[in-house]
């Protein structure tokens, strides 16, 4: 065959490679891409299920302080129901949210919230209310022995949460089933593009060297570049998977430490209420067998058993904090803190007047679960160290610091050394004596935690018996 002919055989092998490369390209574009949704799909999934989780953590929390209260009476036994309260509506607002893709589960996750309110309305509120005024026998009376009602009602909460979870598991076990299916023809696809592609070079190297024995030897070495190059992508690829399974192990074990911890932290809660229970029991019922010295050892037992549980729930705050993925959106801060100083002076004692004073405007874009618990960290510490002011003041708000817009909370409370301002945002760290003012140093490490995931920052300026502002910063 002339040159002419070599030359027209080239173009065709060309025109003819670049159509078939073309559509095995698209081919693998289309199924990655519908693999990659898939693979979005299947951890949203996974994403809902441990947001279920932790809500049904936090409402067994509720139901077994409120039965702590109807058995003792103490009111400190009612800490975790009224800490559980605000992060399990939270948790049932974005159980809704994230289900919006799916009709059925929306239901389902309004179903379940609607279970809990109905279990708040018709039981816990009033079974507190009717133990506090008139004792255990008025809540029997009404709500019958044992709080049945209360029973029956939290029986509904587990049914509908035992609904939603089976239904979401069931999603992620079919999104599951399709990305392993889209991978499989992901890789097929490949191989039959890559035997493709191969038959087309071997018969144009096959016709070629029969026209022309020169491009024999140059063919020759660029199968060799050719070959080294694949040896080269198979390696590249070969450590790409192990890195990718080393990604799915990690995630699987934060998965796993995470449940742990939630596991850990709800079941030391019952012994150490059961400590601080039995305690009251003995201090309220047998006084009169005990001296002093085992008075005093009791109440100690019980000032403890408290404070470690206090103590546990803030570590568990605190690694929620670092484990959970953010979600940022545009948040009106100004609403937030008016909402969180209400549900704060709501909690304390109604004699006490504060003033609380929130600049309107104020916005950020970050994770709005994390930022109202920095924000009710913050207003919390302003509320309890001004305790002992008779005027007492704080002000949210914002103010430009070496030239950037920072948001601070500030009060008239007593204030501390600024040379111990090292100290202030560590775990357990406290500049007051506990005995006065109570709280377990977890707060404040929490708040930083939040700020600096955000890229913020986060510092504070006082003066002893003058008042503290905290300042930090978040995108705008």
């Amino acid at each position: 065959m002339p040159n002419t002919g070599l030359v027209s055989l080239l173009r065709r092998t060309y025109w003819l490679s670049v159509i078939a490369i073309a559509a095995i390209g698209a081919t693998v574009v289309i199924v990655a891409m519908t693999q990659r949704n898939s693979d979005r799909r299947t951890q949203h999934s996974r994403e809902v299920v441990r947001l279920a989780r932790r809500a049904q953590l936090l409402a067994l929390d509720r139901e077994t302080g409120v039965r702590g209260f109807l058995l003792t009476g103490d009111s400190a036994s009612l800490a975790p129901e009224l800490a559980a309260r605000f992060p399990l509506r939270a948790a049932i607002d974005s159980l809704v949210f994230l289900t919006a893709d799916n009709a059925g589960q929306q239901a389902r996750a309004r179903e379940y919230g609607r279970a809990i309110a109905r279990w708040d309305s018709m039981f816990v509120r009033p079974a507190i209310a009717q133990r506090a005024r008139q004792g255990s026998g008025a809540v029997t009376a009404t709500l019958g022995a044992g709080g049945l009602a209360g029973k029956v009602l939290f029986d509904d909460v587990r049914v509908r949460y035992a609904n939603f979870e089976s239904a979401e598991e069931s999603l992620y076990l079919a999104r599951n089933r399709l990305g392993n299916r889209l991978q499989f023809l992901e890789v097929a696809v490949t191989i039959v593009g890559l035997v493709v592609l191969g038959g087309v070079e071997s018969t144009l190297r096959r016709r070629v060297s029969a026209q022309a024995s020169a491009l024999v030897d140059r063919q020759g070495q660029l199968e060799e570049q050719a070959s080294e190059l694949e040896e080269q992508a198979s390696e590249l690829e070969a450590q790409t998977e192990e890195l990718q399974d080393a990604v799915k192990e990690l995630g699987r074990k934060n998965e796993d430490l995470n449940a742990f911890s939630s596991a850990v932290a709800h079941d030391l809660r019952s012994p150490l209420r059961s400590i601080d229970g039995f305690s009251h029991v003995l201090l309220s019922d047998h006084a009169e067998r005990l001296d002093d010295a085992g008075m005093l050892a009791l109440r100690r037992i019980r000032a403890n058993a408290q404070r470690m549980g206090e103590m546990i729930d803030g570590l568990l705050s605190l690694a929620r904090v670092s484990g959970t993925d953010l979600r940022l959106t545009d948040v009106n801060l100004s609403e937030l803190a008016t909402a969180t100083s209400d549900d704060i002076r709501r909690a304390i004692s109604s004699e006490r007047e504060v003033n609380v004073e929130v600049r309107q405007g104020l916005s950020a874009r970050a994770d709005a679960r994390l930022v109202r618990v920095a924000i009710h960290n913050l207003l919390e510490n302003a509320f309890k160290f001004t305790r002992a002011r008779t005027a007492a003041h704080i002000e949210v708000g914002t103010r430009l610091m070496d030239g950037r817009p920072a948001f601070f909370v500030a009060d008239n409370g007593i204030g501390f050394d600024m040379r111990h301002a090292d100290r202030l945002f560590g775990s357990f760290e406290r500049l007051h004596d506990d005995r006065t003012y109570e709280g377990t140093g977890i707060g404040l490490a929490t708040v930083r935690r939040i700020v600096e995931r955000h890229g913020g920052t986060i510092w504070a300026e006082s003066t002893p018996d003058r008042g503290t502002t905290f300042y930090f910063t978040l995108p705008a």
